[in-house]
């Protein structure tokens, strides 16, 4: 896993890989300004900084990258320039076998594996991410419109992928087809309120009709009542006035 600081608030942002091998190794993300502190915190942490990346380079934004990368012994690279392989670097320093790169490279269709992802176009750079996030052994995934730019037989492979995922998966998806083939449990949000329902997409539907009929049924009950209530008031005898107002 890698964390990145935000709006670098925080000018220390380092993060381990699991299963590098026997020690722990760091990545440094956009870090900026003096390298101390990133050495420090490593030593500190007695884990070695093996990668630095820059993702961007703002106007204002002066990059300690080389610097740091070049005082840790780490590899450097500049996002854009790197290459389609570099996001799978965490996966061979595990036990991930280098075969199970290709095998999923080859299934989801991605561009050669030398060629620089700032040259990729959105729906490239979508399917590099996804083969990196299946190659991984997160406890939780979390995937966010997967079957964007994929096509049938993709999305078809995707889905026997997840189907056999050990940890959790959770979904960010329009795509009812997919999510009824993968989803057993779907949450909603309606209205300031949450309600859970197992089972797939088409279970939900059912169950979201059934509660939404119970809800007009109830309203109209609740209409019901006040509408006899009112005609009460309007019917109650004068002389009882004042005893009869406890009822309202």
């Amino acid at each position: 896993m890698i964390l990145r600081q935000f709006l670098h608030s925080d000018p220390v942002a380092i993060s381990y890989f699991a299963g590098c091998g026997t020690h722990a190794a760091a990545a440094v993300v956009d870090p900026i300004g003096d390298i101390d502190p990133y050495l420090r915190v490593a030593e500190e942490a007695g884990t070695r900084i093996r990668y630095v990346v820059d993702t961007h380079l703002h106007a204002d934004h002066i990059s300690a990258g080389r610097a740091l990368a070049e005082a840790a012994g780490a590899d450097y690279v500049l996002f854009a320039d790197a290459p389609v392989t570099y996001p799978f670097h965490g996966a061979r320093d595990g036990d991930v076998p280098e075969h199970a790169i290709h095998t999923l490279a080859a299934a989801l269709d991605l561009p050669p594996l030398e060629a620089a992802i700032g040259t990729l176009s959105i729906g490239q750079k979508r399917r590099v991410a996804l083969a990196r996030a299946l190659l991984g052994k997160a406890d939780v995934l979390a995937l966010d419109e997967p079957t964007n730019h994929l096509d049938a037989d993709t999305v078809a492979f995707l889905e026997e992928r997840l189907e056999s995922w050990p940890g959790a998966l959770l979904l960010v998806t329009h795509d009812r087809y997919f999510l009824d083939r993968v989803a057993t449990r779907i949450v909603e949000i309606d209205r300031g309120a949450l309600y859970a329902h197992d089972g797939d997409y088409s279970t939900f539907l059912l169950k979201q009709a059934e509660r939404l009929a119970q809800e007009v049924k109830s309203e109209h009950e609740r209409a019901m009542f006040v509408r006899r209530e009112i005609e009460w008031i309007r019917r109650r005898p004068p002389a009882r006035t004042t005893k009869a107002k406890a009822r309202v």
